[in-house]
């Protein structure tokens, strides 16, 4: 046992000399790139220089209930929920506002993506797939939005850790992680309300197979698991209820065709899974893998 430990300190010091690596390697691209931000990138810098300057001087008048009443009771109208844009706005507090200073937030999900993954290797395999996990994730592909001011990457952040409590959970036996798992799914909708979207398959995988095999304490420990989300989401979801219908329903019924005038209607998310998002074998595969299993 202290050899498996000493084993695991020394794994969390090589995932934290990873971070340092990535984390000044942005920092050295950054110092080189004066591209200005455009589009959502811009919308999202510049809405969370709103909400600093709001938790600034609710900060400077001690009223700071009220940023939370914001958020939570009266005028927050964005088409996006909260979470993401107070990370930086709190970092602004601290080193100023500036695009560098919004992207370099995204080191905490950096830290998620790299210990979640190294967790779920070791659960699955060893201790050695979890540390290639952590290693190889940042691909190219992936690691250029750890430099943009967009909600992706804390998205494959939380879903990375949405899956390693999957694992943690042990079928939903285990109350104290059905709990946190909660949690996590209650702040990863904070971050993006389509995000149900990204984790039906596993989480339907988890909980077919629970109900299959009848474990113990299973529709208990759900119920924790939802109703820990919804305190974390409720304060939102209450009085934001018919932004956030617009905001499914925008999801999945698009107005548009692109390079087109024309009005048209189609499901956006149900098409798309059948053309570059899933192939129709692979959806067939994992339907049939929600039976068999």
């Amino acid at each position: 046992m202290l050899i498996k430990n000493r084993f695991i300190r020394n794994d969390h010091i090589i995932i934290s000399v990873l971070f340092l690596f990535h984390a000044i390697n942005n920092y050295v691209i950054l110092s080189y790139d004066k591209v200005p931000l455009v589009n959502d990138e811009y919308h999202y810098f510049k809405f969370s220089g709103k909400i600093h300057s709001i938790l600034k001087e609710r900060l400077a008048k001690g009223k700071i209930i009220e940023f939370h009443k914001y958020f939570f009771k009266q005028g927050y109208k964005a088409d996006y929920p909260p979470l993401f844009v107070i990370l930086p706005a709190i970092a602004y507090l601290f080193f100023g506002i500036s695009p560098d200073i919004a992207i370099y937030s995204n080191n905490i999900y950096m830290l998620i993506i790299l210990f979640s993954l190294y967790g779920i290797g070791n659960l699955i395999f060893d201790r050695k797939a979890g540390l290639y996990a952590a290693i190889i994730m940042f691909l190219p592909g992936i690691f250029a939005f750890s430099r943009t001011v967009y909600p992706d990457f804390a998205i494959a952040a939380m879903i990375s850790l949405t899956a390693y409590l999957l694992l943690k959970v042990d079928n939903f036996r285990n109350t104290y992680f059905s709990f946190m798992l909660g949690l996590v799914i209650g702040i990863e909708f904070l971050i993006k309300w389509r995000y149900p979207f990204y984790m039906l398959g596993p989480l339907s995988c988890i909980i077919i197979y629970s109900i299959k095999n009848r474990r113990v304490k299973l529709f208990k420990n759900i119920a924790i698991c939802l109703l820990s989300a919804f305190l974390v989401t409720g304060l939102y979801i209450i009085p934001n209820w018919n932004i956030i219908l617009k905001g499914i329903c925008d999801t999945l019924v698009v107005k548009s065709i692109p390079h087109s005038d024309k009005p048209f209607y189609y499901g956006f998310y149900p098409i798309a899974i059948l053309t570059h998002l899933l192939h129709p074998f692979f959806l067939f595969l994992f339907l049939l893998s929600l039976i068999i299993i």
